[in-house]
């Protein structure tokens, strides 16, 4: 008496052309109770690459829809799984505050809307956002007290600010890419 469920993001499983999709939806537009059911087949999920053997354990297939700004808001700041605030703990710990939170939570959300692969991209981006900082931070234990993140930091790692504890002094992190 055991049920699996399989879910995924499966963006790429029609052309653009069809309008079809498996997963999260790509387009801005809802679906309703109202809008006619897709017809996705297990001939469907073979031609995208899954095993056939897998789809015969999966009679039922379900298409979700795609989730919105507020629900990855919602994952980053209440998911028990939380890699964010896990990472607000580890600086909590050293005595770090992020200043601009809630610039950095829009940042998570609009990367992760745009790389379309749903809430398990949100790890890897919250890690690589703070790999450096982290350096930076673990190398100078105790002298800082706020981090402010730049908006460009998904695109370099580098954006970032730390601020002194004693002098409130802004240090600006330098490196080429």
């Amino acid at each position: 008496n055991m049920i699996f469920i399989a879910t995924g993001a499966f963006q790429e499983l029609f052309d653009q052309k069809e309008e079809k999709t498996i997963g999260f939806e790509t387009s801005t537009k809802q679906t309703s109770n109202n809008d006619k059911k897709r017809n996705i087949t297990g001939n469907d999920l073979v031609k995208y690459g899954i095993k056939k053997e897998s789809i015969g354990r999966l009679p039922i297939i379900v298409e979700l829809n795609s989730l919105t700004k507020e629900i990855f808001k919602e994952i980053i700041l209440e998911s028990d799984e939380s890699e964010l605030l896990r990472t607000i703990d580890a600086l909590d710990i050293l005595n770090v505050e992020i200043e601009n939170l809630d610039e950095v939570i829009d940042i998570l959300v609009e990367d992760a809307l745009t790389k379309k692969i749903g809430a398990r991209g949100l790890v890897f981006t919250i890690n690589n956002i703070f790999e450096e900082i982290f350096y930076e931070i673990g190398n100078n234990p105790a002298v800082y007290e706020k981090v402010i993140i730049g908006k460009n930091i998904i695109e370099n790692p580098y954006d970032f600010e730390l601020v002194e504890r004693r002098t409130k002094k802004r240090v600006k992190v330098k490196k080429d890419n």
